[in-house]
């Protein structure tokens, strides 16, 4: 009984070494070492450089803000961020392979989008990009001098699978409506102009004894109120004091409160347009105008420049079409 007691105890003993051994040898492999990324600054970096299939998309920070492109258009600080966000935040989670067969991961050349972030000249973090776990919780990556692929943590690939067009930020004119006092415009050499104004409502004069018989002007009544303010109403009115529909108007100032253009012209100046079709200036908390050329088919749409781009655009037809008649409604 004794040998079989011993025999079952080195039997146990045996069993946990091993499970031991499995733990920390699972499969006969050396640990993996996870590469060591350092912190960085969401605010340290200045430059993003997006490249797939031979094609770079360079996006610089500038003291107005994000810029894109060679022409150094305004880009969307929303979708920016989120890039520069995820590029802050990446950490790896697991090894996936280190077989090298990147088409399998999307990370082959014909695929794969490389991501470089810069703090000045320096590169903070650059990685290439492959297509999403099928957890849709993480994405396949892999290193600059790494070989092997890795986990990274989320799914981001779609942050920065973007073309200069879809990052680029299109508002051209923005306003609030209810702060213009003034719009003053021409269209096709008519001109225009209406004045937002202040009167006073006037109340009846006549007066009616209550059922004491006394006058509401009564000393004895009124000797204790307060004089009551003058009431006043809103209205808009054009130079000649003809008054105009504020409904009207406020449809027309809503065209501005957020105006955006189909895209810039490239390698246009402001000054490469001349002979306006639509001139229109809005007086508020900041002047504000817009003048819109005529028609070039081969452009998509009408040359338009305003106050708050640096760079002329193109607005729609449908856009255009819908402020002449908006303006015809006055």
């Amino acid at each position: 009984m004794k040998n079989i007691k011993r025999e079952y105890i080195v039997l146990g003993l045996i069993i946990v070494v091993l499970s031991v051994y499995l733990v920390f040898h699972k499969d006969g492999s050396d640990p993996v070492i996870m590469p060591n990324l350092p912190d960085i600054s969401q605010m340290d970096i200045t430059r993003l450089e997006i490249n797939k299939s031979g094609t770079t998309l360079v996006i610089e920070k500038k003291d107005s803000g994000w810029v894109i492109g060679e022409d150094k258009f305004p880009a969307d600080e929303t979708q920016v961020n989120a890039m520069v966000a995820n590029i802050k935040g990446f950490k790896l989670t697991a090894l996936v392979s280190e077989a090298k067969d990147y088409s399998r991961y999307d990370l082959d050349d014909e695929h794969k989008i490389k991501v470089t972030a810069f703090s000045k000249d320096k590169v903070a973090r650059t990685f290439d990009l492959g297509k999403t776990a099928s957890s849709y919780r993480h994405t396949f990556v892999k290193l600059d001098n790494d070989s092997r692929v890795f986990h990274a943590e989320q799914n981001f690939r779609e942050a920065f699978e973007k073309k200069e067009d879809d990052l680029t930020n299109k508002k051209v004119l923005s306003c609030e409506p209810e702060s213009i006092t003034r719009v003053d415009g021409t269209v096709e050499k008519a001109t225009f102009g209406y004045q937002k104004k202040k009167e006073e409502i006037k109340e009846s004069t006549e007066v009616k004894a209550d059922e004491t018989g006394k006058q509401p002007g009564d000393i004895s009544e009124n000797k204790d109120k307060a004089p009551q303010p003058q009431k006043t109403r809103e209205l808009w009115a054009d130079a000649s004091g003809k008054e105009t529909d504020m409904a009207k108007i406020s449809e027309f100032l809503n065209l501005f409160s957020s105006l955006t253009c189909t895209n810039y012209i490239k390698g246009s100046k402001k000054e490469d347009f001349t002979e306006p079709l639509i001139l229109i200036t809005l007086t508020g908390n900041k002047p504000l105008s817009l003048t819109i050329f005529n028609k070039k088919e081969e452009m998509g749409g009408y040359p338009a420049v305003s106050s708050e781009s640096p760079f002329p655009f193109i607005l729609p037809a449908e856009k255009v079409d819908e402020i002449k008649n908006k303006l015809s409604g006055f």
